[in-house]
């Protein structure tokens, strides 16, 4: 029996690489544990995870976001939810685009974000980029 070539991470599903997700296949994700009783910054449901990848698409080569920046242009959530996208958005995303607050690159993804954001002109030191130099900030007025 052959593997289903849909299982890998980032095949495209459904006509779009979102597929993954809203095909159902990959689980609902509960808010993190510091959201609070009420679970304030809300689950990650299909709508967020479109919103997030929607936000993602958009940033330039050679630019960056930290989490919190996609969660804030998306309306709601936390870096945390946008973290738990990002994990499981597969290569056809630029998540190599999206990093710490500190500018701190993830360390399970750091290896493979290197040769991506240097290609991109982004210069890594340490495991860190400077977001100072390449934070993204969209024109308020452009982001309909």
């Amino acid at each position: 029996m052959q593997p289903d070539p849909t299982d890998s991470p980032g095949h495209p599903v459904g006509g779009t690489w979102r597929g993954r997700w809203l095909d159902g296949r990959v689980p609902q994700l509960s808010p993190p544990p510091d959201a609070g009783p009420s679970g304030q910054r809300g689950p990650v449901d299909d709508a967020f995870v479109e919103a997030v990848l929607a936000v993602v698409e958009r940033v330039p080569p050679g630019c960056l976001v930290t989490y919190g920046d996609v969660a804030e242009l998306v309306g709601r959530g936390g870096p945390r939810q946008v973290a738990a996208v990002m994990s499981r958005a597969g290569a056809p995303v630029a998540w190599w685009r999206v990093v710490r607050a500190d500018g701190r690159l993830a360390d399970p993804v750091r290896e493979r974000a290197v040769p991506e954001l240097l290609a991109e002109g982004v210069l890594v030191r340490d495991g860190r980029v400077d977001l100072a130099r390449h934070r993204w900030r969209p024109d308020a007025s452009s982001w309909t």
